[in-house]
This record gives C-alpha cells, structure tokens and sequence, in this order.
C-alpha cells in the first residue's frame, strides 16, 4: 500500500492518493461481509467484503448521502455455482488524486481464483464478461451497489 498524504495548515494542493498492491487484498476474509448474491444468469456466487477504511461511511453512501473514502476496498469473490470453487476476484479500490474522474477515482481490479496475480486494473479498461466494471456500476450511487443488510 503507497499512501500520498500532503501536511500544511491550508487545503492540501494534491488530494489524498491510495495505490493499492496485491497484499492490501490479502486479508479480504476478516473484512464485513456486505453482500451475497447468487446470479443464477451466469452460475455464480458472489460474497462481497469491505474494509475497515470504509465501514463508516457505507450506510450514509448507500442512502444516497455521501461517497467512499480513498483508501476503501471492495472486494468480490466469485465463486462456482458449487459455492466452494473460487473463479476469480473483482476488486474496486478508491484511488483519489483526481484518478479516474469519470469514475469517481475508483480504481478496478481483476484478480485471479489463487489472489496471487493481477490479471487487468485500470480505470474504465477492465473487462468482466465483455463488459467494463462501470458499465455496470455506473447507475449506483458513488459506482457501488448497494444491499445494505439489516
């Protein structure tokens, strides 16, 4: 993980920026569990994580009030319908410094079944069953859905 901070009494001139690498996923387990969904178009599970850096911030953001903060990850391990067989990882990461404005800075990741390779990450160049990342998320609010569990 490579955190850019700036430190002076006025607003800094260059924002916040997280880069994320391989092992800031790592631990992805002992994060909040947000989501499960079965897609029963594409034979898959999905269980969806978020790290400690946005827990926070995800009720306000899922009502529509506010956005994530840099450094947020989003984890989506795909599984098998099998539920067992883990097809690969999505991950958003909430990058900052202005990268990725159309996509409000979030970065998008493709990660292997194994999380020992980074398959594509990009901005709007990650490709997921022909389709880009936003091309899906673009209608949500701050690009991530959003199934708050009570």
């Amino acid at each position: 993980m490579v955190l850019v901070t700036s430190c002076s009494n006025t607003a800094p001139a260059v924002p916040q920026e997280f880069i994320a690498e391989l092992k800031d996923f790592a631990d992805y387990k002992s994060w909040l569990p947000v989501d499960t969904l079965h897609r029963t178009d594409n034979k898959e599970y999905r269980y969806t994580y978020i790290n400690k850096t946005s827990e926070l911030s995800r009720i306000s953001t899922a009502t529509g009030s506010g956005s994530y903060p840099v450094g947020t990850i989003i984890v989506k391990e795909i599984r098998n319908e099998d539920k067992i067989s883990v097809k690969r990882f999505q991950i958003m990461v909430k990058r900052g410094n202005n990268f990725n404005p159309e996509g409000k800075q979030w970065e998008w990741f493709l990660v292997n079944n194994t999380m020992t390779s980074i398959l594509s990450r990009g901005n709007d160049t990650v490709t997921v069953n022909g389709s880009t990342c936003k091309s899906c998320h673009i209608l949500q609010n701050d690009l991530v859905f959003q199934h708050v569990k009570k």
